[in-house]
């Protein structure tokens, strides 16, 4: 039989932690499309313990991330317009409980696919200039042959940056593993293992948990559908 789940939140209180300690996380919520699920699995237990999980849902969470600075490129009349990105990022969510209630404290959860973050993706694949690449080209070429390699770099390269790499490559929503996966774990909310061995000191240097905007779509869809209910 599954593990007891040993959490110290409930679902009710950590909607409560996100209201009130990163409430852009609901802007980001509503603004970034994040709209469509998808069921990939569901699978029910019995548990044989208080605690014990009865029910695994794994959905698939689809957006359409919207971050300042926007898309801006020039229109037919040669105006400068900001626009919408069109790439989609898809993540796994992962939520666990022993009971279908925002109110147990026993429920584990993830958001993305759990895989290792590349922190450097070849150059190639990518439209972001690192400092190091910048600095090579600096040494070898013209300033004007300069801004020719960054822009023929970012017209070749598929993806935008490191986060957008690996969101589209490795399923990893960067939000979750950097700023609420310690938090998480160390609750007893976390579902598999953790990505940090501390409290990350500048991103989250409080541990406060919260629910990223994925989290918060899959907890809404589930409390409409009356999947989820109070006490």
């Amino acid at each position: 039989m599954p593990d007891a789940i040993a959490g110290t939140f409930t679902m009710r209180q950590v909607l409560f932690f996100t209201q009130q300690y990163v409430k852009n996380r609901f802007d980001n919520y509503k603004r970034d499309v994040t709209k469509r699920i998808v069921i990939k699995r569901i699978q029910k237990y019995k548990a044989d313990r208080p605690g014990g999980p009865t029910i695994l849902f794994q959905v698939e969470s689809k957006s359409y991330p919207q971050y300042n600075p926007y898309f801006t490129r020039k229109d037919k009349r040669g105006r400068l317009r900001s626009y919408q990105r069109t790439t989609p990022h898809y993540y796994d969510c992962i939520l666990q409980f022993d009971r279908l209630s925002i109110d147990t404290v026993h429920w584990r959860g993830r958001v993305g696919s759990g895989k290792v973050w590349i922190a450097h993706p070849s150059q190639q694949k990518i439209k972001q200039i690192y400092k190091e690449t910048r600095a090579d080209w600096k040494k070898r070429y013209s300033p004007e042959r300069v801004r020719e390699e960054i822009k023929k770099q970012k017209d070749r390269a598929k993806y935008l940056d490191i986060g957008d790499y690996n969101s589209q490559v490795n399923g990893i929503n960067g939000d979750f593993i950097f700023r609420c996966s310690f938090a998480w774990w160390s609750h007893g909310h976390q579902y598999g293992r953790s990505y940090y061995g501390n409290v990350p000191s500048s991103l989250n240097p409080k541990n406060v948990i919260f629910l990223p905007k994925h989290m918060i779509n899959f907890i809404t869809v589930l409390l409409q559908q009356g999947v989820l209910k109070e006490g």
